[in-house]
C-alpha cells in the first residue's frame, strides 16, 4: 500500500464545505429530492481530500440558490423544525451566509462607487493604478475620505455649499482648484 496523508487533519475550509454538503443533502431529503452522487461523496466526512475550492463554491452556491428558491412556508418547515439538530445547523448556516452575502455585496457596491467616484468615465488611469489609488483611499479612514471626496467634488465643479475639512458647515469651496 503506497504512502498517503490519511493521518492529516482536515482544514477548516474542508470541514465547512463537508458541513454545507450535508446541509444540502438535508434540505433535499426534506423536499423528497435525490441528489447527485458527487454531493453525497462531498458530504462524506471521509472524503476531505476531494474538497476543492471549485467544488466548495459550487455547493455553497447550490445551497444558497435552493434556500432562496423556497417559499416562506417551506423554509419555515425545514429550517425552523423544533428538536432537529440538522435544522438548527442549517438555520445557523443560513443566517451566517446571508450576513456574509450582505457584507460582500456592500463591499462590492462601495468599491464600485469608489471606483466610479474617484475616476470619471473619461479617465485614462490604468486599472493597476486605480487599484493602488483605491487601496490608498481606503487606508485614509473616514475623515481622510471625506476630505478627498470634497476635493473631488471641487474637481468636478459640483461643490457649492459643502462641509469643510474641519467640519465648517456652509463654506463655499466652488472657487478652489486641486
Amino acid at each position: 500500500m503506497p504512502c498517503n496523508s490519511d493521518y492529516m487533519a482536515p482544514t477548516g475550509y474542508e470541514l465547512q464545505i463537508v458541513k454545507v454538503a450535508g446541509l444540502f443533502l438535508y434540505v433535499n431529503d426534506q423536499l423528497g429530492r435525490t441528489v447527485h452522487s458527487e454531493v453525497k461523496m462531498l458530504a462524506d466526512h471521509r472524503n476531505y481530500c476531494r474538497v476543492t475550492r471549485e467544488a466548495g463554491d459550487r455547493i455553497v452556491a447550490s445551497l444558497c440558490a435552493l434556500m432562496t428558491s423556497l417559499d416562506p412556508e417551506t423554509l419555515d418547515q425545514i429550517v425552523y423544525k423544533t428538536r432537529s439538530h440538522a435544522a438548527r445547523r442549517l438555520a445557523d448556516w443560513w443566517e451566517e451566509h446571508q450576513a456574509a452575502d450582505r457584507k460582500r455585496e456592500a463591499a462590492e457596491k462601495k468599491t464600485d462607487l469608489d471606483r466610479g467616484y474617484l475616476f470619471p468615465k473619461d479617465s485614462d488611469v490604468t486599472d493597476h493604478k486605480k487599484d493602488e489609488i483605491l487601496k490608498w483611499y481606503k487606508n485614509l479612514g473616514e475623515a481622510g475620505q471625506s476630505y478627498v471626496n470634497m476635493l473631488l467634488l471641487i474637481r468636478d465643479n459640483q461643490a457649492k455649499k459643502v462641509v469643510g475639512p474641519a467640519g465648517y458647515e456652509g463654506e463655499d469651496y466652488s472657487h478652489a482648484r486641486i
